[in-house]
């Protein structure tokens, strides 16, 4: 399985053995691209309103909708943010998020580095604790 949500909507469809088209003209959409952008990771997830279709369209059992494994947590993306102290550089994070009480709707969100870089800049910056 994909760790990222596009992924995820593109695996389960896989599964299923269901073309994008099948799944754009369920979700009343006129062409692709959109869900394959979706699966790609090229625009922002999609809304819960949006995902709730686009779980109808995949035809996901009950089971598949609450995806309950013991270890729940989830890259939800990789973003790059401008250095705060140089517009040249760039800063890499993970974003997470663990779902609560199996309900994707509700979910804790945290971010970490993503490189040496990252890491340094937030090391060499001692956020609230002396001891680093």
């Amino acid at each position: 399985m994909s760790a990222t949500l596009g992924g995820l909507i593109k695996d389960y469809r896989l599964q299923k053995n269901l073309s994008q088209m099948e799944v754009v003209f369920s979700l009343g959409w006129k062409e692709p691209s959109r869900l394959s952008r979706i699966e790609q990771g090229r625009v922002g997830n999609p809304e819960r309103k949006m995902m709730d279709r686009i779980i109808v369209a995949l035809k996901l059992s009950e089971e598949e909708k609450n995806d309950k494994e013991e270890n729940p947590l989830v890259i939800y993306e990789k973003e790059t943010i401008i250095h705060p102290d140089n517009v040249k550089k760039r800063l890499n994070f993970y974003f997470f998020f663990l779902p609560l009480l199996g309900n994707l709707r509700f979910v804790i969100e945290y971010y970490m580095p993503a490189d040496m870089k990252t890491f340094e800049y937030f090391k060499k910056m001692n956020l609230g604790n002396p001891e680093i």
